[in-house]
């Protein structure tokens, strides 16, 4: 009779691994992908409403042209009948199911950076006319040389004002007036503003 082999340890240890319990938190998520049809469908899942509102999102996007890869063989004519799952989707569009997720992922920031900058500019007007009334107080100091700044009442605090100082060159703000003449605006403004009351 032969010796027998040992069994190789690596084969040994996968056994172990794989009979160790996992975290709960994580064999839950094991579990529930597990229990879905495919990983593709588990992703699109998570997402708020679901495998309609990822196809409708790609549909938005007409300069992306995954998307409208996948889009289209969503609504091609001949496969209406049997849509099938996401697999088949992205199976007739070309693409695969890792390139799938990654064109959601594309879509859905480019679109919610435009619906961010949408929302900001409709409500743009509330937060100019709250800075205006926070800037005519006494506190608002920083919403005044914020709106004298924008309106070049005040320099920008930027490397052209350091070119000045480094040059000992003077600007007509920083210039007595000669006589009979008006101090200029900007200087009366910087005045105005270094009197004021402390915040």
């Amino acid at each position: 009779m032969g010796a027998r082999r040992p069994k190789p340890a690596g084969r040994d240890l996968l056994t172990r691994i794989k009979a160790a319990p996992l975290p709960p938190a994580l064999e839950a998520r094991t579990t529930s992908l597990r229990r879905a049809r495919s990983p593709l469908s588990y992703v699109v899942s998570k997402i708020p409403g679901g495998r309609k509102a990822v196809l409708r999102l790609l549909e938005l996007a007409t300069d992306d042209e995954d998307a409208q890869r996948i889009a289209s063989a969503f609504h091609d004519r001949a496969h209406q009948a049997s849509v099938g799952s996401l697999e088949d989707i992205a199976d007739r569009a070309g693409i695969s199911p890792r390139d799938f997720i990654g064109v959601i992922a594309r879509v859905a920031y480019d679109v919610n950076i435009e619906l961010g900058n949408v929302i900001f500019a409709v409500g743009y007007p509330k937060v100019m006319k709250a800075s205006i009334d926070k800037a005519v107080q006494p506190d608002g100091v920083r919403d005044r040389e914020m709106h004298l700044t924008h309106s070049k009442f005040l320099p920008s605090k930027g490397p052209l004002i350091s070119l000045h100082n480094q040059n000992n060159q003077q600007t007509n703000v920083d210039r007595d007036p000669e006589p009979g003449e008006a101090p200029p605006f900007e200087r009366t403004a910087r005045r105005v503003i270094r009197n004021l009351p402390p915040a």
